[in-house]
């Protein structure tokens, strides 16, 4: 008969308490409750998942002890005052994953320079992926089992996102993706996400395309090659029908090399016609910025001049060189601005280019403002105890980030307002101008 290990851990781990618990036991605070609570809905988790006994957890190559071992002795040890980093160093997605690792490094010399964290420096271990699922479940084995790290900040990359959330949480390590665009709120009690969350971003955008821009009609258009594009089309859809809005158009556009669809279906040109008969007051695109450019040159060429609506897909350089005048008087959002006047901010952007010869961008913003956001909830805890930490963490409310101000919901996702721009044209041609912050 098998043994469903984690319920029979909880129930084995409650018994105990209950037995040492005497007359004179003081009542548990409100914070202890709450995370034993988290703990017993997890554990509850993985049972209704048919995980029949400790051999059926996948842990990562190098975690070689055994059986009930596996678990307990990872999570019990006192941690080190260390903070990891994993992401693809090399290979094809190193971008992604050297610009974490900067942020993060830059946050920790800046801290480290004033004191560190009760009186101790904060040591910084990172290991390269080499953007590979196998490269990423080794890395963070070793950085928990050798590393004996508080926290591992993940790069936004698949491979961290998806291979390291398990053993990081059945061993009490607090995960955090700075940039995954997908929700973790199911992987967890010890797993975050520090990004901006694009249904706030959205309904953002959407009151000031509304109040700003005058907007009541919508079309809308999705990019059936973007699985992303998916799930922001339907964000803005609830929008759309919330705020009582009108959907006027819903289109689509069609990859070149799509089966059983024909050349005309996939046109632009036929789609910006049928857009244009239905007299939209904005058109919503959800993909990326080169479709998003063309559909407004072939929307100006067919004299259809109304604004773009998007995402932070969008805010780059490509979407304002390819569409040039068309994409004038779009609107978007973004998860971090160069542009705002936070002191903060260009503090890092000027500490980021003394020691890169450039500027930079989001990936490092996130990496720098998550490895900030933990050393804050070192600091609130006042301990190394990654449940302690966790729990910082949880209860930190507007914390003041390079990137905005940034809290947690119940299921540790963020809650962080957008950053506004619009496209214009000056004397110093066609760029982005920043509108300022979508605060409710």
């Amino acid at each position: 008969m098998k043994i469903k290990f984690w319920s029979l851990l909880l129930i084995l781990c409650l018994t105990l308490i209950g037995g040492c618990s005497g007359g004179g036991e003081e009542e548990k605070s409100e914070v202890q409750l709450k995370r034993e609570q988290r703990e017993a809905e997890f554990q509850q988790g993985l049972s209704k998942k048919d995980i029949s006994t400790e051999n059926d957890i996948t842990y990562g190559p190098e975690v070689k002890t055994k059986g009930k071992d596996k678990v307990s002795g990872i999570y019990d040890r006192p941690r080190e005052m260390r903070i990891g980093v994993i992401g693809p160093e090399t290979g094809e997605l190193s971008e992604f994953g050297t610009k974490t690792l900067e942020g993060v490094l830059l946050a920790a010399e800046r801290l480290n320079s004033s004191g560190g964290l009760n009186g101790k420096k904060v040591e910084i271990i990172h290991y390269d992926s080499g953007g590979t699922p196998k490269g990423a479940s080794t890395a963070t084995a070793k950085i928990i089992t050798d590393d004996n790290v508080i926290a591992i900040i993940g790069s936004p990359t698949g491979e961290i996102t998806f291979n390291a959330t398990q053993l990081a949480n059945t061993s009490h390590t607090i995960f955090v993706s700075a940039g995954t665009r997908r929700r973790l709120g199911d992987s967890g009690p010890y797993i975050f996400r520090n990004a901006l969350p694009d249904d706030i971003a959205v309904k953002r955008l959407m009151e000031y395309a509304l109040k700003e821009k005058g907007c009541k009609d919508f079309a809308l258009v999705t990019s059936m090659s973007n699985d992303y594009s998916h799930q922001l089309s339907s964000l803005f859809k609830s929008e759309i029908f919330d705020k009582g809005s009108n959907l006027v158009a819903d289109m689509h556009l069609w990859a070149k090399d799509t089966a059983n669809i024909s050349a005309e279906e996939m046109s632009i040109e036929r789609e910006i016609k049928e857009i244009k008969s239905k007299k939209p007051q904005c058109i919503i695109y959800t993909g990326e910025s080169e479709e998003g450019a063309q559909l407004m040159k072939e929307a100006r060429r067919q004299g259809l001049d109304v604004p773009m609506v998007g995402s932070e897909d969008l805010f780059s350089r490509e979407f304002i060189e390819l569409g040039k005048d068309a994409v004038v008087g779009s609107i978007l959002y973004a998860g971090y601005s160069p542009d705002w006047e936070e002191k903060q901010l260009k503090n890092f952007i000027e500490e980021y280019k003394k020691k890169k010869g450039k500027s930079p961008d989001k990936i490092a913003a996130l990496g720098y403002d998550t490895f900030n956001i933990i050393a804050k909830a070192i600091a609130e805890a006042g301990s190394t105890e990654t449940p302690k930490v966790r729990d910082a963490m949880m209860n930190l409310k507007d914390f003041p980030g390079i990137t905005g101000k940034t809290s947690f919901n119940e299921d540790r996702e963020p809650l962080k307002p957008p950053f506004l721009y619009k496209v214009v044209k000056d004397e110093s041609g066609v760029r982005f101008s920043f509108i300022g912050i979508g605060n409710p």
